[in-house]
């Protein structure tokens, strides 16, 4: 409680605003809900959107504003927000990593003037523009401090399943196509196979999403794109460079594809050449960068952008979930 304006320890929701009139983007918006005896006028404010990643004392700190300059007697809601911008998404997205959010509001010092509206007026006839009238009392003058982070401080939990309705989807019907790449892989280490050459396999795909794990990890923490492409071909290379890699393309289509009841005999064997081909072209692109390529006399030069490491890395993952989850309907079925 601060004077004549109380405000709820837990904020109440938060939502995606659809894009207004003039504006580039949408506006993310954290509602705090109030109880205020006065009317105030909003002088200036300090504020953070504090996120924190449920289970872990990581956070990042957005910058915000007030969505009004005012707060009445009526008002239900103090709200912020902050636009949302591709920057702040990938920035939030990268932080969140898939896990379920903590959010709140971090106040430094928020300054009120008790204020009273008396009506408007068009300072010119015909004017479309309007100009409150109001009166101003200075005893009221408050100054509003809310730390985040005080003891006991209530966080409004927001799980992926809710960040995806409330943020994610929204924001895919502003002309913008979001997917969240899988990151728990089915477990097929302990499971055995007939076949030597599917038990090669097995092993490399194992080992990759051993390393695929790392290597998300150490992007989701450093968004370090230029190594994450380099490592890419680490992880492509241990499904390019399997030895006399095409003859095999009709037992693997055999176990993974037909005996799974995903394809039959007659293209089986086409569809894990594709797939291989798709890892080829995946390593090649990686091992192109990040560095000048010289070829014949021309040389080229690749330095990869977050567009390029977020694409290499999700279409490999994708590879590998795709290998793993039919090793893992095939022993399923056996």
């Amino acid at each position: 409680m601060i004077s004549n304006l109380e405000i709820r320890d837990k904020p109440n929701d938060l939502k995606l605003e659809s894009i207004k009139s003039g504006e580039l983007y949408p506006k993310l918006i954290l509602e705090l809900e109030i109880t205020s005896a006065k009317d105030f006028l909003i002088l200036e404010s300090n504020a953070n959107l504090l996120f924190m990643k449920e289970g872990s004392n990581e956070s990042i700190e957005v910058y915000c504003e007030p969505y009004e300059n005012y707060i009445g007697r009526s008002t239900r809601y103090f709200k912020f927000y902050t636009y949302f911008t591709p920057d702040l998404f990938q920035t939030i997205e990268t932080f969140r990593a898939g896990e379920n959010l903590k959010i709140n509001i971090n106040i430094g010092k928020i300054y009120l003037l008790n204020f009273k509206r008396i009506g408007t007026f068009n300072p010119i006839q015909g004017s479309k523009t309007e100009i409150q009238k109001g009166e101003i009392s200075t005893e009221n003058f408050l100054i509003v401090q809310r730390p985040a982070y005080k003891q006991n401080q209530e966080f409004l939990n927001i799980t992926r399943e809710q960040w995806s309705d409330k943020v994610l989807k929204p924001y895919n019907t502003m002309n913008r196509f979001i997917i969240e790449l899988p990151y728990q892989f089915p477990d097929v280490s302990t499971q055995n196979v007939n076949k030597s050459e599917l038990d090669d396999l097995k092993d490399r795909v194992i080992r990759g999403i051993t390393l695929l794990r790392k290597i998300t990890e150490e992007y989701n923490m450093r968004r370090d794109s230029e190594k994450c492409v380099d490592r890419i071909r680490e992880v492509t290379d241990l499904l390019h460079n399997i030895p006399n890699k095409k003859s095999l393309y009709k037992i693997y289509g055999e176990y993974l594809i037909e005996k799974t009841f995903t394809g039959s005999d007659n293209i089986s064997e086409e569809i894990i050449a594709n797939i291989f081909n798709i890892i080829d072209a995946l390593f090649n692109i990686s091992s192109k960068g990040p560095h000048a390529v010289t070829k014949g006399r021309v040389i080229m030069e690749y330095y990869p952008k977050y567009e390029d490491g977020d694409t290499l890395l999700g279409i490999t993952t994708f590879i590998y979930y795709f290998l793993s989850k039919k090793f893992e309907r095939y022993f399923a079925l056996k």
